[in-house]
């Protein structure tokens, strides 16, 4: 099943043409009016999810995915900040069964903020996505805001049977060409 966005949502995606031979199909979602924040970003922190969370249904994955996502960011330039860091990750893990994530930005305590057509604010509850199995989702949330600025999205990331090297290598790939679009450039 491909992700589902409730009518009303303008999402903006992009599907990765990256070529190198990568067999980890991406999309991204991002809020166009946030973008000029993100650009100025420098700190990040973690966005936690409650472990009892439905988003989070398996913690088997939590290292190997929070190792890559931190090497990803450093080598990007961004430094980790326990104060005020100006923005944050979350992700989640759809590893042998589909994951609703209807609410998952409640577990956040962030929103989509304003930008569907005809103006207005998304409320937390309007967005649903069901993740396929094998699929990593990484957010990233204005920390000032409190809002949701951009959404990754890697299918095929955790295969039913593999090694662990196998996973850690897939998983740093899945990051590092989500990461390739954070943050969006916008077309003048």
């Amino acid at each position: 099943m491909r992700p589902r966005v409730l009518t009303g949502l303008a999402f903006v995606a992009l599907l990765s043409a990256c070529g190198g031979g990568s067999s980890v199909p991406v999309l991204t979602h991002y809020d166009p009016i946030a973008i000029p924040k993100a650009a100025v970003y420098r700190t990040w922190n973690w966005l936690r999810v409650p472990a009892e969370s439905p988003a989070r249904a398996d913690t088997s994955v939590r290292s190997v995915v929070e190792r890559a996502v931190e090497s990803t960011l450093t080598a990007m330039g961004y430094q980790k900040s326990d104060t005020n860091p100006d923005f944050r990750v979350g992700w989640h893990a759809a590893l042998t069964d589909p994951i609703e994530v209807t609410t998952a930005n409640l577990y956040y305590g962030c929103a989509w903020g304003r930008w569907y057509p005809g103006g207005g604010v998304v409320s937390t509850g309007g967005y649903n996505t069901q993740f396929e199995p094998g699929t990593l989702a990484i957010d990233v949330a204005d920390s000032r805001a409190r809002e949701l600025v951009w959404r990754g999205i890697a299918r095929q990331v955790f295969p039913a049977k593999e090694s662990p090297e196998s996973r850690e290598k897939v998983v740093a790939e899945a990051v590092g060409k989500l990461f390739t679009q954070f943050p969006p450039k916008l077309k003048k």
